[in-house]
């Protein structure tokens, strides 16, 4: 439906403005759009922020889905949730933007702190 009627869509962005615009002619398409296809596309953005080691992305989609945390009742994962995100953007941009070494030393480190619960120097 959508490849007919908005062939120009060539990005992410462009298909969620597409979706806004359908959501505004029909409740049923609202429903949907806004309970189902739009939290698939925050889990799908997560996945990918986390594979990819986006760290600027990776919090602002966690940001983006404190929301949902709350109103499935999960408000542990939202409380810890807004802490975590409150607590990687007070370490600003130069933290999240280092080498691949930094990197790899990091998640060295977060690995080994999170399976033998020792801290690496």
């Amino acid at each position: 439906m959508l490849e007919k009627e908005y062939s120009d869509i060539t990005s992410m962005d462009d298909l969620e403005n597409a979706l806004h615009e359908l959501s505004a002619l029909s409740r049923t398409t609202e429903l949907w759009v806004y309970n189902i296809i739009m939290p698939t596309f925050l889990m799908m953005k997560f996945c990918r922020a986390s594979h990819e080691g986006n760290w600027p992305l990776h919090i602002k989609i966690t940001e983006d889905m404190l929301p949902y945390m709350f109103a499935a009742h999960k408000y542990n994962y939202g409380r810890y949730g807004l802490f975590s995100v409150r607590s990687m953007t007070w370490l600003g941009p130069e933290i999240w933007t280092g080498s691949a070494e930094d990197d790899n030393h990091c998640t060295t480190m977060l690995v080994s702190t999170m399976d033998s619960g020792v801290t690496c120097s």
